[in-house]
């Protein structure tokens, strides 16, 4: 009853800021508590609620965090729940999100979202889309190089994506990922899920390509690794 209540207030006062952020931030919390939870939400139809949100008001910095935010959980694992939010058309909203807001925390939801969305690596890598969110993704990494969560969220995505598709390993390359996965592991040394995720990328971009192997080992890649 309570998740009916909150996905129809959240459909029947579309326009209503307020409303809106309210409801998404009661669906975090209750993403946030279980697993069970985490399936209510998804048979209350809370994905297509949530994306709704995020469509309708693109220059909502607060309903994008939030939206972000709740819907993390229900990709992670779930490779059902991820395929749902996928064919929703969330993908497109991060992306757009990240080219309209300079925001730290949302950086860090939208990357943990995506990073918990391409981790299921029998669902599309984002070829397409993530065309534009590759260099989203990489100038968020440029502009918060000083925040280890939205680094370490970051190479959890391009890891992924470099590891599901050759077009997403050419892309990144082109846009400087190499660069930004580097800078992100020298400042940060002492996080070790940094590293881990870092070192994640780099392998993934290597992977059967000689040309990235070398400009991985010719911008230090070796030593910041060993």
């Amino acid at each position: 009853l309570v998740l009916d209540l909150m996905t129809y207030t959240l459909v029947d006062h579309p326009a209503f800021t307020a409303t809106q952020c309210e409801g998404l931030n009661a669906l975090t919390y209750l993403a946030h508590i279980s697993e069970s939870l985490v399936a209510d939400i998804i048979a209350h139809k809370g994905i297509e609620v949530v994306t709704a949100a995020m469509q309708r008001l693109p220059e909502n910095l607060k309903v994008q965090v939030t939206a972000c935010t709740t819907l993390a959980p229900l990709a992670f694992r779930n490779v059902e729940s991820a395929r749902q939010i996928i064919n929703c058309g969330v993908i497109e909203c991060i992306v757009g999100a990240l080219q309209q807001h300079l925001n730290f925390r949302l950086y860090e939801v939208a990357l943990l979202l995506l990073a918990n969305l391409f981790w299921h690596s029998e669902l599309p890598a984002g070829d397409g889309v993530m065309s534009d969110g590759i260099g989203c993704i990489i100038r968020a990494m440029q502009h918060a190089l000083s925040q280890h969560a939205i680094q370490k969220a970051a190479c959890r995505v391009l890891s992924h994506l470099a590891h599901n598709s050759t077009e997403n390993k050419i892309k990144i390359c082109e846009l400087g990922g190499i660069d930004a996965i580097l800078a992100a592991m020298r400042a940060h040394p002492d996080r070790a899920r940094n590293q881990y995720h870092g070192c994640a990328a780099l392998k993934n971009l290597a992977w059967k390509s000689d040309r990235m192997t070398e400009e991985i080992v010719a911008k230090g890649g070796i030593e910041v690794v060993a």
